[in-house]
């Protein structure tokens, strides 16, 4: 599970986050992943802040030596599909957020489904049929075949995996609109834990 809350400074917004890891002897174990300023206090910009968090947190783990030791490498997609809930105040900014981070992390979990399918189960001929139709609109996006080729490999690889993510997130959902009911609620179970600390100090407060 995560968490976090914010404060401003001097008309500078900061977020401080942390996250509860569960051990393999059933025990929690808490992490700082620090306090970062931010450009204002939205939900939308929140949520944007924890992708970019564990967007670090995967590149950082996956040019250690510990992940060439294991050979494993971390994303998005694992850290959502074992996030299981979000802990916040009662401000409605919190709520909002944790449906926007409920949201992405189902968005991220149908579309390792999808990965899953277009590497493991479809043959050749079908990842072709469903992934050349996406890489020819992402041709004509950027002006065609002569303006393609004039990108550099890094820019082009970077339309290309775009284009992946994209055929990934069509299969995915099309592959979890199909699960049964009872499957489809083990991937969207996610908890939302509130707090009343802010009411009980204004009650301290106020005598």
């Amino acid at each position: 599970t995560i968490s976090m809350d914010g404060t401003t400074d001097r008309k500078i917004n900061y977020e401080s986050r942390y996250a509860a890891v569960r051990q393999e002897d059933g025990s929690f174990k808490m992490f700082f992943l620090g306090v970062d300023a931010s450009t204002d206090h939205t939900s939308e910009t929140q949520v944007e802040g924890w992708k970019e968090k564990f967007r670090f947190i995967c590149e950082t783990y996956n040019d250690s030596p510990l992940a060439r030791r294991y050979n494993f490498k971390l994303s998005n997609m694992q850290i959502a599909r074992i996030l299981t809930g979000m802990n916040g105040d009662h401000a409605s900014d919190q709520k909002k957020t944790c449906v926007l981070v409920q949201k992405w992390r189902l968005l991220e979990i149908q579309c390792s489904l999808g990965l899953k399918k277009l590497y493991q189960d479809m043959s050749q001929a079908e990842l072709i049929d469903a992934y050349l139709p996406e890489l020819r609109s992402k041709i004509e996006s950027v002006g065609g075949n002569e303006a393609w080729l004039r990108l550099s490999a890094s820019e082009r690889g970077a339309l290309e995996d775009e284009v992946l993510r994209r055929v990934a997130e069509r299969v995915g959902k099309e592959l979890y609109e199909a699960l049964p009911d009872d499957e489809k609620r083990q991937f969207e179970l996610f908890f939302r834990g509130g707090c009343c600390m802010h009411k009980d100090l204004n009650a301290v407060k106020g005598g």
